[in-house]
């Protein structure tokens, strides 16, 4: 009895929770979007200062134009409808803004005015102050119609690629924010109406680099000063030897990337010389182990990242720059036979001092992993919904000391959850209270609006996607509310679990000792816990009246 005691006494005193009992969902906007439509596009947003985020958004009255938020609704609204009218069907015509960059206190974009084609616009958050900044490519074409520009902040002035003219292609332009100031850096790539298309964007060693295709056909790294005569090409190599790059980031006074150069993508460094650029590590000897629309996030002064090898299939890599430095972190999912299993992660995000991401192994799905860098470090640190498909945790975003991410409850549907910074003593990431979203673990985006935690969500069915926000007081990590009200038995118990409770509508959790949660259902007083293994167990009470837990024992 003495054992029993010291357990349920650890289990009562030692466990805290996120208590987010005061906090709510709030619309910030009702576009009157209609089945199907997505009123919000994506992560494609940027900021003015920290108060005030720009965004595509789409309204039965005006099509998808330029919006902003702070985190109200009074602050929620187009800014402008820069495409008016209607089209031949008397459907509203939209201007498409995308690819927002912010740059001093604006935020630049593309968009169709209707008449100009596809230029370069910039807004501060005012009607009158979002305006074309030059009609780059006259005539209606458009300069930036057939590219996927990025954008480079670079001493003062915002670099882009853009066509001056269909014959020209699309080169390096940098614009001070004046139609004045917007001009052609270098033709690259001349007589050629494919151009060089500059992209890639990233400050080095006091220089701009970027990645270029000039007139012979293969991408590379260059760099410039800011003038034609100090643009140039980085490497001396012949062609032949020259890699294809990818992703350009700066790491420990190093340029990294990844680069093709006939055995697929592989990591690369550069330290500005041709004699200083080199692969670091062929870590798929089959073809390529990484490519480039996966994530890269610096983490203790090394880059990690998804890649591929024959060995381990696609798993957790880091690298500090060096070739003996590049290294797998852990074979997160491991099979004992003759295949070779893939854990692939996801979602890479620093919060506090270790890395979370998504990760899939076959015993438990797609589930919420943590690592502080090493391989005994490297572990499960939640199974959000115990079985083999996972709870599939995305779009993790850190706010107010806390990590958010949604999880997949089902196809249709998915819950908010959070986890608290003393992760110590909260081992287990727990759903906000009051609220599930459908389709959340599917479409959301998050995002820190004016210190306010906002989010894409489809609340209902056939509504469509709109913009929420989290509001109220969050607690953060607290002890739990003692609720006497609440009674559990039999304790101990061999099958069924009984709740006593005035409240009819509530969520259980039931936790083992690791903090590992085992079962997870809503307003069933009774539940058949006979599946539960021998020992002790911590039940989880959210009612309106807040969290309750009670340990038991298990027969």
């Amino acid at each position: 009895m003495i054992k029993i005691f010291t357990i349920i006494s650890l289990l009562l005193c030692g466990s805290t929770f996120v208590s987010a009992q005061n906090e709510k969902i709030a619309l910030l906007y009702e576009t009157k979007a209609n089945s199907g439509y997505f009123s919000m596009s994506g992560k494609d947003v940027a900021f003015i200062g920290s108060s005030v985020m720009i965004f595509e958004c789409g309204s039965v009255e005006n099509g998808r134009e330029v919006w902003r938020t702070d985190g109200t609704t009074e602050g929620t609204y187009m800014i402008k409808d820069i495409n008016p009218g209607v089209d031949q069907f008397d459907s509203p015509n939209s201007s498409h803004p995308e690819y927002f960059n912010s740059f001093g206190d604006h935020v630049y974009f593309r968009a169709y005015d209707g008449v100009h084609g596809i230029e370069l616009w910039r807004t501060d958050g005012t009607e009158a102050g979002t305006v074309m900044v030059k009609d780059i490519n006259n005539g209606g074409s458009g300069s930036l119609a057939v590219t996927s520009p990025q954008f480079g902040v670079y001493k003062g002035e915002l670099y882009f690629m853009a066509e001056g003219s269909r014959a020209a292609g699309s080169e390096l332009w940098k614009t001070d924010g004046t139609e004045a100031g917007t001009v052609l850096v270098k033709d690259i790539n001349p007589g050629d109406r494919s151009g060089s298309n500059p992209n890639q964007f990233v400050v080095y060693e006091d220089l701009l680099y970027f990645t270029a295709t000039p007139s012979y056909g293969f991408k590379e790294i260059w760099y410039t000063d800011g003038t034609a005569e100090g643009t140039r090409r980085l490497s001396s190599l012949p062609n032949s030897e020259t890699p294809r790059p990818e992703r350009l980031v700066v790491l420990n006074d190093l340029l990294i990337f990844i680069a093709n150069l006939n055995n697929g993508f592989e990591m690369w460094r550069s330290d500005g010389t041709s004699q200083g650029t080199y692969e670091l590590k062929d870590i798929n000897t089959s073809g390529g182990s990484v490519s480039s629309d996966k994530e890269f996030v610096e983490y203790k002064g090394e880059l990690y990242f998804k890649a591929r090898s024959v060995e381990y299939g696609d798993e957790l890599w880091k690298t500090n720059g060096t070739t003996a430095g590049t290294v797998l972190v852990k074979d997160i999912n491991i099979y004992s036979g003759d295949k070779t299993y893939s854990s692939t992660p996801l979602d890479l995000t620093v919060f506090g001092d270790k890395l979370f991401f998504n990760a899939r192994t076959e015993s438990h799905g797609a589930e919420l992993w943590v690592t502080d860098g090493t391989a005994d470090g490297t572990t499960l640190y939640n199974d959000l919904y115990p079985g083999s498909n996972g709870g599939n945790p995305r779009g993790m975003t850190v706010y107010n000391n806390r990590l958010f991410f949604n999880g997949k409850a089902s196809y249709w549907g998915g819950d908010l959850f959070s986890i608290g910074t003393d992760q110590s003593a909260m081992p287990v990431a727990h759903e906000c209270v009051g609220f599930s979203l459908k389709d959340l673990a599917l479409f959301s985006q998050f995002y820190v609006v004016n210190n306010t935690f906002c989010f894409q969500a489809e609340l209902e069915e056939n509504t469509g996607f709109e913009l929420y926000k989290l509001e109220g007081t969050s607690t953060g990590i607290t002890n739990e509310i003692e609720n006497n009200s609440i009674r559990i038995f039999p304790n101990p118990v061999a099958n069924s679990l009984n709740i006593e409770m005035e409240e009819a509508a509530f969520k259980a959790e039931i936790f083992n000792i690791q903090g590992v949660r085992m079962l997870s259902y809503r307003d069933e007083k009774a539940k058949d816990v006979s599946q539960l293994k021998p020992g002790m167990y911590l039940l989880k009470v959210v009612c309106a009246d807040g969290i309750t837990s009670r340990p038991f024992l298990k027969k």
